[in-house]
């Protein structure tokens, strides 16, 4: 007997997700005595993915499946004894092959196949030599979990097995929401960049001058789960939190919202060029600063995931960001 494909629209509508790929099932055909596989119920539409796929196979057919998601969470359907092998997606990983067999017989699935783009392969099921293999849609590359059948009545092992990925990303866009900016001075620290002691002991008045510059580093990284998950770069729209000086010091002020990427450096030039007079017998100790933050926020994003042919879905994730930001320079004044 051949193996068995059924589309997977026909069997469970609930997969009809447009930003998944469609694939069919592999393997025997299903009745009222076998039980659905829904391994992707937490769904690619929260940012969560497949992590670690453990099977259990005998000769025959596959036995068990148990999957692990990105969240931690798992399922496992089947039974649990035979033949055990796991594969885990290291971070960013992605799929670029997953094939199914059949059992020989049109009963059973018998075998699956994945390799990923890190040059890593991972094969478990009954020996397939002559058979024909099923190629699913792997689109992204991203899993976002299995589907098909298991028996319920009789054997308890794996009928039939689909796979659900997601379709290729064109683009992912992060919105940032801080919780709470540093209050006041918070995560700052005041640098002197440069000073001068102008003693006048003659009976005019005298000039000071100070002018000079230096490159400091500005950087801004934002941190979340998807940044690595969905294996794109990012589109974050943030406000940057600065630093600018008040009568009394300085305070954190949130700049208006722009486009960012994940991580981002770049010199700032500080320089300087002050003048002043000194009166007579009289000395001036000047100083030229500059505030220096060095700050982590905890924010909530709204992530947008759109695929090839505009359809898109949209959850909230947490992440931190972590920033250096240095204000402009003042000047400080001591005259005896």
């Amino acid at each position: 007997m051949s193996q068995t494909i059924t589309e997977t629209h026909s069997i469970v509508p609930m997969y009809n997700d447009p930003w998944l790929e469609s694939n069919g099932l592999v393997g025997g055909n299903h009745n009222s005595d076998y039980d659905a596989i829904y391994f992707d119920d937490q769904w690619a539409s929260k940012g969560i993915m497949v992590k670690t796929i453990d099977v259990w196979h005998d000769t025959h057919c596959l036995k068990g499946i148990r999957v692990r998601f990105t969240d931690e969470n798992s399922k496992m359907y089947g039974n649990n004894d035979g033949e055990n092998r796991s594969f885990t997606f290291a971070r960013g990983e992605l799929c670029t092959s997953f094939r199914i067999w059949g059992n020989g017989v049109g009963t059973r699935t018998g075998k699956i196949r994945i390799e990923t783009d890190k040059g890593r392969s991972f094969e478990c099921g009954k020996d397939t030599s002559g058979q024909t293999s099923y190629s699913q849609k792997v689109g992204s590359g991203l899993l976002a979990g299995l589907w098909g059948y298991y028996n319920t009545s009789m054997d308890g092992n794996i009928i039939s097995l689909s796979t659900s990925f997601l379709k290729p990303i064109r683009s992912i866009t992060s919105e940032i929401t801080y919780d709470d900016l540093p209050i006041g001075m918070s995560d700052m620290s005041q640098l002197t960049l440069d000073s001068g002691k102008f003693s006048n002991k003659t009976d005019e008045t005298t000039q000071w001058e100070l002018n000079d510059s230096t490159e400091k580093t500005i950087s801004q990284t934002w941190s979340q789960s998807s940044t690595e998950t969905f294996g794109v770069s990012m589109s974050i729209k943030a406000g940057i939190p600065e630093i600018v000086d008040i009568e009394a010091g300085a305070k954190w002020e949130l700049s208006n919202t722009s486009n960012h990427e994940t991580s981002e450096t770049y010199t700032k030039v500080l320089d300087w060029n002050y003048q002043g007079t000194v009166k007579p017998h009289k000395t001036a100790i000047i100083k030229v600063t500059a505030w220096e933050g060095n700050t982590r926020l905890y924010y909530t994003s709204k992530v947008t995931v759109t695929v090839e042919g505009g359809q898109s879905f949209t959850f909230k994730e947490d992440g931190q960001f972590a920033g250096v930001a240095y204000s402009d320079t003042e000047i400080t004044n001591e005259t005896d």
